[in-house]
């Protein structure tokens, strides 16, 4: 039986024509460069000169982790009457404006601008009504995903907010005071002397909270940026982002990361600081999306800001996302130590960097979030404990 074309989609990096996936009538997807491209590789692995042929109207995993996950991913298949499976009618639907410097279009289609919602006055506007509105932009690494063991439903919007691009972040019902307790977080992280995604605590006419956040992916004139999260780094699909489902560990990301930044050294440290954080805040949801590479005009690769930082623990008794010394749970100092040997943390910093993020972890004010009673007491009495299991041999 003959296996004809039925889609063809171009692939553009930095504004130049790339790439081209075709699906064919089994539904298999061929990936090749066109032989006349000579600019930057589309990823990390996705080397110039490459061909990767998928099955099922699968992507290559590069592609696969610019789809959103959980809520949108499931609304946007259902706006689009497809299966979540069906990766390449998904990323088509929003391909002029993923995360990075890569649009996927279709055969013959340039690029074009999806322009996010504008709010200019978010005390006119509601986000219950913002957010019934099915966006087209992905922005998988700030979205619909929480708890390493529960997957619930934080509600992103894209928006253009004063001249910005931004995200628009609303608390799901099932988990109350998720915004203050990210925006919180993300306060306190500025403490840990590495860059955090900037962010901004708002209300709409309803007196309901927003978090929006600058993205870190666009330049002051809408340039795009290259972006990829570990995940992406890895080669590995979005259901491999936790250790428990895959074969990814703390160490095996930072590795990977941290080689490909311009200076590794550096890199090392930041991931090794961002880990530490997330467990002396109970955020057990630092997982390989979580942790991004970010390429800018001035200075190369490197670790992208901060970003989805809440404390999980209020909500679930979560363990980390990645392993650390092949645990997840009631890490020791003896563990970190591991961590620190395994990314070439120098001595001296082995005892200033766990002091850093003791100070910005303790940095966080459970009085500025509305959380009471048990909830609060225990989290706060675990998360103290942590902090006491570290600084008692530093």
């Amino acid at each position: 039986m003959l296996n004809r074309e039925l889609l063809r989609a171009d692939i553009y990096k930095a504004g130049h024509l790339a790439a081209r996936f075709t699906q064919h009538s089994d539904y298999s997807v061929h990936f090749a460069y066109l032989p006349e491209y000579t600019g930057e590789p589309l990823a990390w692995s996705l080397p110039l000169g490459i061909e990767r042929v998928t099955l099922q109207s699968t992507l290559p995993n590069f592609f696969t982790n610019l789809l959103p996950e959980g809520y949108r991913l499931n609304a946007l298949a259902a706006s689009l009457k497809t299966s979540k499976s069906n990766e390449l009618t998904l990323l088509l639907a929003l391909g002029s404006d993923v995360p990075g410097d890569v649009q996927i279009v279709p055969e013959g289609e340039p690029p074009q601008e999806v322009p996010a919602t504008l709010v200019e006055d978010v005390e006119t506007v509601s986000f219950h009504d913002l957010m019934g509105v099915i966006d087209r932009k992905s922005l998988p690494g700030v979205q619909t995903k929480f708890s390493a063991r529960v997957s619930t439903l934080m509600r992103t919007l894209p928006v253009n907010w004063r001249s910005e691009e931004a995200l628009l972040k609303v608390s799901p019902e099932r988990i109350p005071y998720l915004v203050e307790n990210e925006y919180e977080h993300l306060r306190a992280a500025s403490n840990l002397k590495i860059p955090v995604a900037q962010s901004a605590l708002v209300y709409d006419r309803e007196n309901t909270p927003g978090l929006l956040i600058s993205r870190f992916d666009r330049g002051p004139q809408g340039e795009r940026y290259a972006l990829e999260d570990a995940a992406q780094i890895l080669d590995i699909p979005p259901a491999a982002k936790y250790s428990a489902d895959g074969d990814v560990t703390s160490e095996s990301l930072l590795t990977a990361v941290s080689e490909r930044a311009a200076s590794p050294a550096l890199a090392a440290r930041n991931i090794y600081v961002q880990f530490l954080y997330a467990w002396l805040t109970g955020n057990g949801d630092l997982h390989a999306k979580n942790i991004s590479l970010l390429k800018t005009p001035k200075k190369g690769w490197q670790v992208a800001p901060v970003y989805d930082v809440p404390s999980s623990w209020v909500y679930f008794k979560d363990d980390m996302a990645l392993s650390i010394n092949s645990r997840v749970k009631n890490l020791k100092k003896h563990d970190w130590d591991a961590f620190a040997y395994h990314a070439g943390i120098p001595e001296n910093l082995q005892r200033s960097l766990p002091k850093t993020a003791i100070k910005a972890a303790s940095s966080v004010s459970w009085d500025r979030l509305p959380f009471t009673g048990s909830q609060r007491y225990g989290v706060e009495r675990e998360l103290s404990h942590r902090r006491w299991e570290l600084e008692k041999h530093l």
